[in-house]
């Protein structure tokens, strides 16, 4: 059910500190993978983009209230150790001289699906 503009949050912006904002210009992030929230605005004061951590229930008050929600998760790979050698300098070179190639495409599509 959306709120009237007329709604109210108080949010505080380090350089201003409290400052009061519409529904509209708040957001509200979620991860899933964790139960981690935050929400955000740009202050009407300073025009800073904010971003604070939010625990679960109040990212669920201000989606509650009409505030929009994004919800996101992290990469399943995040926590992969990868144990290759570091790509250095002489990497990048190479992969650009390959990239100049006709059928680099190919060759990258081969070497990757062996």
């Amino acid at each position: 059910m959306p709120q009237p503009e007329g709604v109210s949050i108080r949010a505080t912006c380090p350089a201003c500190g409290d400052v009061d904002l519409v529904i509209s210009q708040i957001q509200a992030q979620l991860c899933v993978t964790d139960n981690r929230g935050s929400y955000s605005f740009s202050c009407p004061g300073c025009t800073s983009d904010i971003s604070k951590p939010a625990e679960p229930g109040v990212v669920d008050l201000l989606v509650s209230a009409g505030v929009d929600l994004t919800v996101w998760q992290r990469p399943a790979d995040e926590g992969e150790i990868h144990d290759g050698p570091a790509f250095t300098w002489d990497d990048v070179l190479a992969f650009h001289e390959a990239l100049e190639q006709p059928d680099w495409l190919d060759k990258l599509t081969s070497a990757t699906s062996s």
